[in-house]
């Protein structure tokens, strides 16, 4: 009897279950963390009367591809679910430092697809401080992780002060590919 039902059940999950259903047995998960290199925020010596402090502008990148499991199953990744973005503070040269209202964070990919993020006041900043990106903008920053490419993180506003500030862009995501795929 035992020999008899391996077979049958083999028949019954073949006749009820799609070849994708099938293929989606093959998935596999994991996570990673993307990470702009460090990022310097240098303003000028003056005053800048549009952000009424001292003004930035600094890009970096970010490339999925530098992770090694990620460069393993590139062409295979179905799905990029982010779990959390932030923005770490390493150092900060001065005080009493914050972002003034207006700055902003631009993701924008090769294709165009751009996710954005504003502070809309003034934002103190220490060393240490990591600052929590809302997931609102989860979404739009999947859609630029679906290009599978390298992509440019800008940092666009001013500072109350003319310090020096170093800080990272990090992303930890759980990814699902299929070798299969």
């Amino acid at each position: 009897m035992k020999k008899l039902f391996i077979p049958i059940m083999t028949v019954f999950f073949i006749a009820f279950t799609s070849c994708d259903d099938i293929k989606d047995l093959a998935d596999i998960e994991f996570d990673a963390t993307l990470s702009t290199d460090n990022m310097t925020l240098t303003p000028p010596y003056e005053k800048n009367s549009t952000f009424e402090g001292y003004d930035f502008n600094v890009s970096n990148k970010i490339n999925p591809s530098d992770d090694t499991e990620i460069k393993k199953y590139l062409d295979k990744i179905k799905d990029w679910d982010i779990n959390s973005m932030e923005i770490e503070i390493i150092s900060v040269s001065e005080p009493n430092t914050f972002l003034t209202s207006g700055t902003f964070v631009e993701m924008k990919s090769i294709s165009g697809t751009t996710a954005n993020l504003s502070f809309t006041e003034d934002t103190p900043i220490t060393a240490g401080m990591k600052y929590t990106i809302p997931p609102s903008a989860f979404n739009s920053v999947e859609q630029i992780l679906n290009d599978k490419e390298e992509f440019d993180v800008t940092f666009d506003g001013g500072l109350n002060n003319n310090a020096t500030v170093v800080l990272r862009v990090h992303i930890d995501v759980t990814i699902t590919a299929n070798p299969l795929e």
